[in-house]
């Protein structure tokens, strides 16, 4: 299709003037979508023009099959009276009907370029929504790989620090006296046996209460 391959050929060049030695692809994006924006105001002027095209030929042709159907009823009339401008009437209507035949076919083909340039129309906004929403996906994507990369390097610069502060952790704990090597303190004694005793205490409250349960149910 013409328009679509002028299109391209626009796309292309405004295409290279951007992108200079370096790749922008949001940029590069933009710019075919503007592009294809401006075609479309082109091809909506180019439609509103044969729109109005269309309705002034359809105008004639109605006042051309007017003046037909004048021009027979006329000879018919006066036929009797005088076949002499009945015979100029019919050479009238003869010469009626032949304009109308060309005007029915200029019509067709007006009206035949006004369905193309709908066609193209609706074509190239179903494409503009498309590189917009490809764009937008895109762009998303690419946006998050980038704070993807952040993150990462957060992370690994993240991991640096935990290292220093293990360093000065331990540092602080060997000038304290503190050795994180030496073997752990022997457990209170006391307290063990006073925590056996305490869930001894409880395990015998719960008996308790779970006997009183069941002879409530069976009472």
């Amino acid at each position: 299709m013409k328009i679509f391959k002028r299109l391209f050929v626009s796309v292309k060049s405004h295409i290279d003037q951007v992108t200079e030695g370096y790749e922008n692809y949001e940029a590069l994006a933009g710019a075919a979508i503007l592009e294809m924006e401006d075609c479309k105001k082109r091809t909506h002027r180019h439609l509103f023009r044969l729109s109005r095209e269309v309705a002034r030929q359809r105008q004639g042709l109605e006042k051309l099959e007017q003046d037909a159907g004048k021009w027979r009823e006329r000879a018919i009339r006066i036929r009797e009276r005088d076949e002499a401008k009945a015979l100029a009437c019919v050479r009238r209507l003869t010469a009626t009907e032949e304009r109308i035949a060309l005007a029915r076919q200029a019509l067709a083909n007006t009206e035949r370029q006004r369905e193309q340039a709908q066609r193209d129309l609706e074509k190239i906004e179903s494409k503009i929504v498309s590189l917009r929403n490809r764009k937008l996906i895109l762009a998303a994507k690419q946006s998050h790989g980038q704070m993807q990369s952040a993150i990462l390097s957060i992370c690994e610069d993240d991991q640096a620090l935990e290292a220093l502060f293990d360093r000065w952790e331990e540092t602080v704990a060997v000038e304290g006296g503190f050795d994180p090597e030496a073997p752990a303190p022997e457990p209170d004694l006391e307290e063990i046996f006073h925590q056996e005793e305490e869930k001894a205490s409880l395990r015998a409250r719960l008996d308790e209460l779970t006997k009183k349960q069941a002879s409530a149910r069976d009472g």
